[in-house]
């Protein structure tokens, strides 16, 4: 998930919202694991240079100073430590993530600085593990809040992180702030708990996406610190999906309904309302990575 740019208020001496233009979605899951790479600038789709070996699912996505990474995911039997940068259309190996490898993560960044944020382990079980990277170095903070959790979303709010849902022991409704370096515990989200949705950040609303609840979900719920509000549900339910905010709207990407998908949903954030955009390239595919630049 890329970071949403924080805005300021439109009529004031103050300069307009920034937002990113253009969304890249890297590897996933189809029949197998891929190296795909798709820039869209809504409402086109253009596919790009693939990924480095090896391919990939369940790998997290951010953008620091205009260059987008790729950290973590699995690789057939194996999860990855993985760090791999993307600026003008070409891929390079950086440093490796802390020990243990791991996918189903969630990647955001604050000031300047990405932090990986829990996920599933090369240990088979569930990490805490939080770490900073300022690239190229990587520095160990203090772990999440309990629980250890994976497939979780988040999204940045003024240079706070917000991690949401996720699956600990079952799926969970957890919502829990990391102001590097520490953790809060915030109000929770509204039912279902939920595994597998997509986070987005456009100035200072937080969005979580669909996601799996006993099956894929429309849910779309809005966060203004610290209060959640339930919004006009997607047009598909989908678990696995990516979103990113291009151009001060957000966009969920792909998925898993009762199939892989390709489809792309825009959710206008002033109007409440869905739209159904291109599709991304074939394959359809889900857990993937994703950035905004």
């Amino acid at each position: 998930m890329a970071r949403g740019r924080v805005g300021v208020n439109v009529g004031s001496s103050e300069p307009a919202p920034s937002y990113p233009s253009v969304g890249y979605v890297f590897g996933g899951l189809s029949t197998g694991q891929i190296q795909d790479n798709d820039s869209y600038n809504p409402d086109t789709w253009t596919s790009k240079t693939d990924m480095p070996s090896p391919a990939r699912d369940s790998n997290a996505g951010t953008t620091i100073n205009s260059k987008a990474y790729s950290i973590g995911g699995q690789a057939v039997v194996t999860e990855l430590e993985d760090t791999d940068e993307y600026v003008e259309n070409s891929w390079t190996n950086k440093t490796d993530i802390p020990y243990p490898g791991r996918k189903s993560l969630v990647v955001l960044t604050m000031s300047d600085k990405g932090y990986a944020l829990s996920g599933y382990g090369v240990t088979n079980s569930n990490i805490s593990d939080t770490d900073e990277y300022s690239p190229d170095t990587w520095t160990s903070k203090t772990n999440i809040v309990s629980p250890a959790r994976r497939l979780h979303s988040g999204f940045e709010l003024s240079d706070k992180g917000y991690v949401c849902g996720g699956y600990g022991t079952g799926a969970i409704q957890d919502c829990d702030e990391y102001d590097p370096d520490t953790w809060t515990s915030k109000t929770s989200m509204p039912s279902p708990a939920r595994y597998g949705a997509g986070g987005c950040s456009v100035d200072s609303k937080g969005y979580s996406f669909c996601g799996n609840a006993s099956g894929a979900a429309s849910d779309a719920d809005e966060y203004v610190v610290d209060t959640w509000t339930s919004k006009t549900s997607a047009n598909d339910a989908v678990h696995s999906a990516t979103a990113l905010n291009i151009d001060g709207n957000c966009y969920v990407i792909a998925g898993f309904g009762t199939a892989n998908t390709q489809h792309t949903q825009e959710y206008n954030i002033s109007g409440n309302s869905w739209t159904d955009k291109t599709d991304i390239p074939t394959p359809a595919r889900r857990v993937m990575g994703s950035a905004s630049i």
